[in-house]
């Protein structure tokens, strides 16, 4: 709707959670999220909290050619895309999307990130026959390390599209806001599927901003706003981060026109909310307990100081001036040992693949 921040009720928090803790005997059921189709509007995944769920694989899409669908939301918590129908025509060609209709038919119109959640399911289901003693963990870290990064078209179709771009975090994992870790890839994520061992157990830590000092906290129009949160190697025994957390509470004139920023102690860089035009003319101005995630600092050790950047963008008709922070946490999920440890042929793999981009295009067009 491009002003909604909104997600699962407590009911469904916990489900989720219990989901992943006792489903299939204990190694976690899968639970695949559409990223959101209002992109065309500006509207960001960031405010969905289904997909900012840490029990939750979010899956957003591409087109033909690697192109960003125009109705792609972004945000840090996009673990991967697969190949999808856009929802407008891509100049005059709008290719089809073949797939199951009912019981005893076919359509070739499956557009949107619905479409591409289903798809992502379906390989994620091949992956769990080929190795049925997967967890729920197990599988995002295969995601990560099968899907394949790709190079978005230079000549941008004739609906105004985004052209993404790439990070490579301090683990050597490049990721997207638009793409997550890239085009998941059926036949890659089998075969590491086949030998995976079991990822060490899940850890957490979390660090609240002390807030007694009110002077510190507050937003002005213009401006950014600085804060530093410092994790200890003797308060913290995560060297390997799989998802990232930023709770806030805060109220502003207008929180439409916002954005926050986190930089990770190695000097990764992730942005968590987006500014939205619509949020900001319904002028709503509350973030209270939201929690936003990443996915772009996995494998990175989090040890040292996480820097977060509150930014003003205010629109024209945003006058009234300013707001306050009255909360920031950082919750950091992952590992005290390296969850490839064991998987040594799939970290050899992927160190050498991150170093390069897949051109669907010219891929599809060789064949």
């Amino acid at each position: 709707m491009g002003f909604e921040v909104k997600g699962p009720g407590p009911l469904l928090r916990e489900a989720l959670e219990k989901g992943t803790r006792l489903g299939r005997g204990g190694k976690g059921s899968i639970f695949v999220f559409a990223a959101g189709n209002g992109g065309v509007i500006g509207d960001s995944c960031a405010f969905s909290g289904h997909v900012n769920n840490i029990h939750t694989i979010a899956i957003s899409g591409v087109n033909w050619d690697g192109s960003v669908p125009a109705y792609t939301e972004q945000c840090a918590a996009i673990m991967a895309v697969t190949y999808g129908q856009d929802m407008f025509r891509y100049g005059k060609y709008k290719p089809p999307l073949v797939t199951a209709k009912g019981a005893n038919d076919c359509t070739e119109r499956f557009p949107g990130s619905s479409g591409t959640a289903a798809m992502a399911s379906g390989i994620i289901a091949l992956a769990l026959q080929a190795n049925p003693e997967l967890t729920w963990r197990d599988v995002q870290h295969l995601i990560a390390r099968s899907s394949k990064p790709i190079t978005p078209p230079k000549n941008r179709p004739s609906v105004s599209r985004p052209r993404p771009t790439w990070i490579i975090n301090a683990a050597g994992l490049k990721v997207s806001s638009h793409y997550g870790f890239g085009l998941m890839d059926a036949i890659n994520m089998v075969e590491y599927a086949r030998n995976w061992r079991t990822v060490p157990p899940q850890l957490s830590c979390e660090v609240k901003l002390d807030v007694s000092n009110s002077s510190r906290l507050a937003i002005r129009l213009r401006g950014d706003l600085h804060f530093t949160l410092s994790l200890s190697q003797d308060n913290c025994s995560i060297r390997y981060l799989e998802h990232m957390q930023v709770e806030v509470n805060l109220r502003f004139s207008r929180r439409g026109d916002l954005e926050m920023v986190s930089t990770s102690p190695s000097g990764s860089q992730s942005k968590l909310l987006y500014s939205r035009t619509i949020d900001s003319i319904a002028g709503f101005k509350n973030f209270t307990n939201w929690r936003v995630t990443s996915l772009h600092y996995w494998g990175e050790n989090p040890i040292g100081d996480w820097n977060i950047t509150i930014r003003t963008r205010p629109r024209p008709w945003n006058t009234a001036g300013n707001g306050r922070v009255f909360g920031l946490k950082l919750i950091l999920y992952g590992t005290k040992e390296d969850p490839l440890a064991n998987n040594k042929d799939v970290k050899d793999e992927t160190k050498t693949k991150r170093t390069e981009t897949v051109n669907v295009a010219r891929r599809e067009k060789g064949h």
